[in-house]
């Protein structure tokens, strides 16, 4: 239960006191997990055994309890603010997670990207954050190769679609933290149907478990300080693959072909 579910079911029962950190708190959740319990008092002007007693009230043991809750929660995906950041360190987290994630799949740049383009068909999976990703990386492979497709279709299943997925073919799934129940029963039931090699997973360190039932787990950290996750990493290491891609798929035919297309369509304002 988040803290302010808890703050709104406990309201009638806390004092006056108590009811001013719980004001504090509502509009400061961060500093939970950055203040002490002295620094809360000083900041909402109680004492530190009222502090104490606000978070029994909630449903806590303790204080420390509370902030171990939140950064758990933080950890899962939920966007809770643990810190009060500044764009300069938010940039700065930012920048180390691209930079640790380029590092780490310069050992699978290569493989993957022949995977693509010796696959028969793909087939892009992507649901609730992962959908968007898989999205683009459809729209960037389709200007490369025939036969790339997104799933699910919108507002379909997926059985219809998956029967077809057959050995020559390569599956990308896009698997990021607060993943919807049925992904893990998906990707056990793609690994059951397809050689574990035909499976690649781009995911945030949280689902690196699912690792077991795939052939390449592509890490993608979308940071913690902040509330909302940063896809900063996820969507540089697609730009990076599909360019790799592209230089190794040589010729501009297909390229050539869709812009003459665009041309006769009179599709885009170019």
């Amino acid at each position: 239960m988040s803290l302010q579910r808890r703050i709104e079911n406990s309201w009638q029962g806390l004092s006056p006191s108590e009811r001013k950190i719980a004001v504090l708190l509502e509009q400061n959740q961060h500093i939970v997990v950055s203040h002490s319990v002295a620094e809360i008092a000083t900041m909402a002007g109680v004492s530190k055994a009222t502090v104490s007693r606000f978070f029994r009230s909630l449903g806590y043991d303790d204080h420390m309890a509370a902030r171990l809750e939140m950064r758990s929660s933080r950890e899962s995906g939920v966007p809770v603010q643990l810190t009060s950041i500044t764009p300069p360190e938010a940039l700065q987290e930012e920048w180390q997670n691209l930079v640790q994630a380029h590092k780490d799949f310069d050992h699978q740049e290569s493989a993957l990207a022949d995977a693509i383009l010796a696959a028969e068909n793909i087939y892009i999976l992507g649901f609730r954050n992962g959908y968007p990703a898989a999205r683009h990386l459809r729209q960037q492979l389709v200007q490369l190769r025939p036969g790339v497709s997104l799933l699910p279709a919108a507002g379909q299943t997926l059985a219809e679609d998956m029967v077809d997925i057959s050995s020559r073919d390569l599956v990308i799934l896009m698997g990021f933290r607060r993943r919807i129940k049925s992904f893990k029963p998906l990707i056990q039931g793609l690994n059951r149907q397809l050689d574990q090699q035909q499976l690649v997973l781009l995911t945030d360190p949280t689902g690196s478990g699912y690792g077991q039932w795939v052939g390449t787990t592509v890490i993608c950290p979308l940071g913690a300080q902040q509330p909302m996750d940063n896809y900063s990493v996820v969507f540089s290491l697609i730009s990076r693959l599909v360019n790799t891609v592209a230089e190794r798929a040589g010729s501009l035919k297909r390229i050539q072909q869709i812009k003459t297309l665009y041309e006769e369509l009179d599709e885009l304002d170019l």
